[in-house]
């Protein structure tokens, strides 16, 4: 009984699991791939080198901070239409990000 319990749970998270994947598309990060965007999706900061890229819906996305290629990678949809089709510019709405941390530490 509990070994067919077990067999019939792995293929529900089986199932559910191609099912998700087909639901969105595929984001992978890369260390070393050259970014087609200039600025970086989250806040329109100049994309750094030295920041592993992420790879999203046949583009390979730079950043201008790891901590944002991580938020990127949680919601892609959201900031990937931040950038100009050529990602050279910044057209989204800026997250006010830099400027709160900055008041924070003054107060």
């Amino acid at each position: 009984m509990l070994k067919q319990l077990a067999i019939i749970l792995s293929m529900i998270v089986f199932i559910a699991s191609i099912a998700m994947a087909q639901d969105k598309p595929e984001v992978k990060q890369k260390q070393e791939s050259t970014a087609w965007n200039k600025v970086c999706p989250i806040d329109g900061m100049p994309i750094s080198s030295k920041v592993a890229t992420v790879e999203y819906n046949n583009h390979v996305y730079g950043f201008c901070s790891n901590e944002h290629a991580v938020q990127f990678k949680q919601d892609p949809e959201k900031y990937a239409g931040n950038l100009s089709d050529d990602g050279a510019k910044f057209i989204g709405e800026k997250e006010m990000q830099h400027e709160q941390q900055g008041k924070e530490g003054q107060g």
